[in-house]
């Protein structure tokens, strides 16, 4: 028992090591750094929660980086455009023109409708 949790906590720190290097402390004394580490273990809560609610499967170490360039940006991750038929799907509707287009313009309607909901003037 002691040694299953004593790994979890070694695959913990092995986590926070490969996607959040803390190559140097912004601060010199314990307070600054216990704060440093805090933030780095919420960030990490969160990202892993945010993992369990997307429906496209990201790995850990990707789903870091996409937030690190669209930190400052307005992006829905739980809608994220899916294909609706998957890849194999998609391309065998890409050779029947209409079709393709019949699926892909609902699909952009649909997702054309939630941005406009979220940027509605109500909401502010």
């Amino acid at each position: 028992m002691l040694y299953k949790k004593r790994w979890e906590i070694e695959l913990l720190f092995k986590k926070i090591k490969q996607n959040f290097p803390l190559q140097y402390f912004y601060g010199d004394n314990k307070n600054a750094i216990q704060i440093q580490i805090w933030c780095t273990h919420i960030f990490l809560l969160l990202i892993s929660l945010m993992k369990k609610r997307l429906t496209k499967p990201w790995s850990f170490s990707n789903l870091v980086s996409l937030l690190q360039k669209h930190l400052f940006s307005y992006v829905n991750y739980e809608e994220t455009p899916n294909m609706p038929a998957g890849y194999a799907g998609m391309i065998l509707l890409s050779f029947v023109s209409p079709l393709w287009f019949f699926v892909m313009n609902k699909k952009l309607e649909q997702l054309e409708n939630s941005i406009n909901e979220d940027f509605s003037m109500d909401s502010f």
